[in-house]
């Protein structure tokens, strides 16, 4: 399960030569991990830390400059059955609301690079 943060998106094709990419990589990076950070806290809030596998398999790939993508990696499979339920777990998200949180401020950060 993973998080996609993509700002290429969000540009006109052919206008990202005129971006400046350090900055933009500046705020992906800084936002990447306060979603991280997030859903760490969130994990720990719904107490759902048993071995410590779905903690540690949050991580933050890097697929572009333009994109940043957070989840989990296979050592925590099962997060996603955290996230979305199951007919017998009940859903006790963390991924999706530590986005949630950061949005706004992402967007008018962003905006304010590209």
């Amino acid at each position: 399960m993973k998080l996609k943060i993509n700002v290429i998106s969000h540009i006109k094709e052919g206008a990202e030569k005129w971006v400046d990419l350090p900055a933009v990589t500046r705020v992906l990076e800084r936002y990447a991990n306060k979603v991280r950070n997030g859903a760490i806290k969130n994990i720990r809030g719904h107490d759902l830390i048993d071995t410590g596998n779905m903690i540690n398999s949050i991580q933050i790939d890097r697929p572009t400059p333009w994109s940043r993508e957070v989840g989990n990696t296979p050592a925590g499979y099962y997060a996603i059955f955290h996230e979305m339920g199951t007919k017998y777990l009940p859903a006790l998200p963390f991924l999706g609301p530590a986005a949630d949180v950061i949005k706004q401020d992402f967007y008018k950060e962003i905006s304010k690079v590209i």
